[in-house]
């Protein structure tokens, strides 16, 4: 088995509900995050229990360069980058995901 998810995860990402207004969403970012962490439209998740090698299949199947570390309850524990990935999997197999997903993937 590859190595771990948890290696790679960011920790306590800030969420908040879809039905939120735009405004309350404007005052998290401004406070809490920079606007490239902010979420996708299509989010992509994966078990933390999952290894690297699966997280480089999951992101070159949806063309996403993120995913969102979600336990089997719903509970998001945090978000694992191609970065992260790239640092700490395989340099063959990250260099093929990153050849499969365009810069503008998720």
């Amino acid at each position: 088995m590859g190595q771990s998810i948890t290696n790679v995860v960011t920790s306590n990402p800030r969420s908040i509900d879809a039905d939120n207004s735009v405004a309350y969403a404007a005052k998290v970012m401004r406070q809490e995050v920079e606007v490239a962490d902010v979420v996708s439209k299509q989010v992509v998740t994966i078990d933390p229990q999952q290894d690297l090698d699966e997280a480089l299949r999951i992101m070159a199947k949806h063309v996403v360069r993120r995913l969102a570390v979600v336990e089997e309850d719903g509970k998001l524990v945090g978000v694992v980058a191609q970065g992260g990935v790239a640092r700490e999997g395989d340099d063959k197999k990250t260099g093929t995901l990153v050849e499969e997903i365009p810069d503008s993937g998720g």
